[in-house]
């Protein structure tokens, strides 16, 4: 990264080394030529030879028109560390749905999952009673290197192999027959790792791990690494491995079942196949078109989150005769499908984004809001920050949930207390008056809208009907402050003109007179009370 003060280099998200920049400023030319794995002398002509050459890997890069500081930083590498360093493929929540969170976006369909609870007791996990699946009709391809894994629990052992994990490919260059790969939990109480191909004829061997404790959750992850069949239970590699000949082994298109065998010599019901669908709980399945390292497997393992059910008003957006805020930009056709915070001065470089598909199914959403938690009242003890939906009621909903409001999950949180702060794009920016519990064990409620003193501060919302309390609107430049230049410098240039703009300060997706005497004339003068 590098700014007006210098250059800084950041590793893991955090600040390791700078330099300061004697250059007032600098730019590059258009013209010029990027070089990577070498010096930028290095020329093809041999006339300039003297670059050094790298020897390695490169993946995902990104280049920026502007310097980040560190907190946006930390959330880029946050947002990387999603992928686990390498190529995530599938990611399913399960929290309601079967979309895929993973940028391949292959979601599926649910036949007769339900949604049930996690394991911190938020309604976040898929339950399966034996007869119904999800299905991925289309998923990714697959290469001879992967992992799966999942979370899942059931109460009882199975008097077959019950199945949490099939992928089912068409032909490949093993054979032409089908390629197979499926995570189940056997009779024995064991979890069986699966690889068949050549139209289903197994593989002799296959790893297992085990035995699992009956109504508790567990990690499972399956990986195959040069062929070494691997299983990992909670995160421990179990020494029963199984080293395959098959070499490159590829799965593309095909099905992807979450709580079911896949098509293997017929249909649902040949022998003990019927009974074969999964009983229990099943979440935050992931797949990985390469092999994950045991360090990175008890990563996902112990990989902790909490969860925060928040409810909020928007003053530009209520109205008074329905008691709910307005939902005029969705209506519009204007609010976007990614979120908006990546500009100053959120800087927040988070992926979070829904389908049109989404909005046609939740007509309830008013606009985005960014939720954030900090060990203290400094913006400095910021620990994650996570952009969401917010609805008409006041509830903020995850960009995977279904309808109905949900419960926000963030993950690497470690349970505590937390203060939870909510930014939103021309309303000023409120933090809960007192540190929140976040114990995991149950998602952690933040209500901003049924009292004053529910916000950090003197008189920090405005009253918008008998018990309603809500944001101050009026912020166009996002500085935690309505003043003048609100109104000269964003509201002025944006007047007569329609669309998701800062100076809406209504939202209902004009920029009219209305905002400014209606709404910014009210609140001038008015700032946060907290680190913006």
């Amino acid at each position: 990264m590098s700014g007006a003060l210098g250059v800084k280099l950041y590793v893991n998200g955090e600040l390791t080394d700078a330099a300061t920049n004697s250059a007032a400023a600098w730019s590059f030319w258009p013209s010029r030529s990027a070089t990577l794995g070498s010096d930028a002398n290095v020329r093809t002509n041999g006339q300039i030879d003297y670059g050094e050459y790298y020897f390695g890997l490169l993946d995902d890069l990104t280049i920026y028109e502007t310097g980040f500081d560190d907190d946006a930083m930390r959330d880029i590498y946050l947002s990387e560390l999603s992928s686990i360093s390498g190529r995530l493929t599938g990611s399913y929540a399960l929290d309601g749905n079967i979309l895929d969170d993973s940028a391949d976006r292959q979601h599926g369909t649910n036949f007769g999952g339900a949604l049930g609870t996690d394991r911190t007791a938020s309604e976040a996990a898929i339950t399966f009673d034996g007869n119904g699946y999800a299905q991925v009709t289309a998923s990714t391809w697959i290469a001879e290197d992967y992992t799966f894994a999942a979370w899942f629990k059931t109460s009882e052992l199975p008097p077959v192999h019950r199945y949490l994990l099939s992928k089912h490919s068409g032909a490949s260059a093993v054979g032409d027959g089908d390629n197979h790969v499926a995570l189940s939990l056997g009779p024995d109480g064991m979890l069986h790792g699966w690889l068949t191909t050549e139209a289903g004829a197994s593989v002799a061997g296959q790893p297992t791990a085990g035995p699992v404790a009956l109504d508790t959750w567990h990690h499972v992850a399956l990986v195959r690494e040069n062929g070494l069949q691997t299983l990992y239970l909670d995160g421990v590699a179990s020494h029963d491995t199984y080293q395959d000949d098959l070499g490159l082994f590829s799965m593309y298109d095909g099905f992807l079942h979450i709580g079911a065998p896949n098509y293997l010599n017929g249909g649902w019901d040949a022998g003990d196949r019927a009974n074969q669908k999964w009983v229990g709980a099943i979440d935050d399945v992931h797949i990985y078109n390469r092999a994950l390292d045991a360090g990175e497997v008890l990563g996902l393992a112990e990989r902790s989150y909490v969860a925060v059910q928040s409810r909020v008003f928007l003053e530009g957006a209520y109205a008074e005769a329905e008691g709910a805020m307005r939902t005029d930009l969705q209506a519009q056709g204007v609010l976007p499908l990614g979120q908006p915070f990546s500009q100053a001065p959120w800087s927040y470089m988070g992926t979070e984004a829904v389908t049109e598909a989404f909005l046609a199914d939740n007509t309830d959403i008013v606009d985005w809001v960014l939720l954030e938690v900090r060990a203290n009242e400094s913006d400095t003890s910021t620990v994650a920050r996570q952009a969401a939906l917010l609805r008409s009621d006041g509830s903020i909903t995850s960009v995977s949930a279904s309808v109905g409001a949900h419960a926000l999950q963030l993950v690497d949180v470690p349970m505590g207390e937390y203060y939870v702060v909510i930014h939103h794009r021309n309303h000023l920016p409120i933090m809960s008056a007192n540190p929140v519990a976040f114990t995991g064990s149950r998602p952690s409620a933040v209500d901003f809208s049924s009292a004053m003193n529910r916000a950090y501060g003197t008189q920090p919302l405005v009253q918008l009907g008998p018990s309603l309390y809500g944001m101050l609107t009026g912020d166009a430049n996002g500085n935690g402050q309505v003043q003048n230049d609100d109104k000269n410098e964003v509201w002025q240039q944006q007047v007569g003109t329609a669309g998701y703009l800062r100076a809406d300060f209504n939202l209902n997706g004009q920029v009219q007179n209305d905002d400014k005497n209606e709404y910014w004339q009210q609140n001038v003068g008015r700032g946060t009370q907290i680190d913006p």
